[in-house]
């Protein structure tokens, strides 16, 4: 278990690269049956004209697969003429070459405007992703094509086949 403030050396190094946080927590477990478990939590961290409320990350392991969920809490983005709020999730597990993900974000009255869901398999000769079918995007429903992907080979090569569009006939 960790937990710490202000006055540290981990709170030293990033206000040196110009990011304040107020406190920081992790917590770990280890157990030969249950495996690894890993919650933390970041509060009121900000970089410029970033500010969140609190960054948390729980993982736990369920034999060869992880679960994970990263949530930011408030996210403030200040611009020129406004100041919007936001809350994130990233979730979704890990296991063997196969990575699953799903990104939620929710504007400051709770409605969600983005959703977007992929897989990466890695190989040792390449890394595909491929996007679920349907999608939220700008608070619009997107449809991706069936078997879209994009592959990243040896030496950068890269293959894909994707469209994104939605009923108002936009996409790409």
């Amino acid at each position: 278990q960790l937990e710490c403030g202000k006055e540290n050396i981990i709170h030293n190094y990033l206000a040196s690269n110009g990011i304040d946080a107020e406190s920081m927590k992790l917590y770990m477990k280890f157990s030969p049956l249950k495996g690894v478990s890993v919650n933390g939590e970041i509060s009121k961290f900000s970089n410029g004209d970033i500010e969140l409320d609190s960054l948390k990350i729980m993982t736990t392991q369920f034999g060869d697969t992880i679960d994970y969920s990263i949530g930011i809490n408030d996210i403030t983005l200040t611009s020129i003429e406004e100041k919007n709020s936001y809350n994130a999730t990233l979730a979704g597990r890990v296991s063997n070459s196969i990575v699953i993900g799903e990104f939620f974000l929710h504007d400051n009255v709770s409605k969600l405007d983005n959703k977007i869901g992929a897989t990466a398999h890695f190989t040792p000769q390449n890394i595909c992703l491929s996007f679920d079918k349907e999608a939220l995007l700008l608070g619009k429903p997107f449809m991706f094509n069936s078997g879209n992907y994009i592959k990243v080979g040896k030496g950068m090569s890269l293959e894909t086949d994707v469209v994104l569009k939605n009923n108002d006939i936009s996409g790409f």
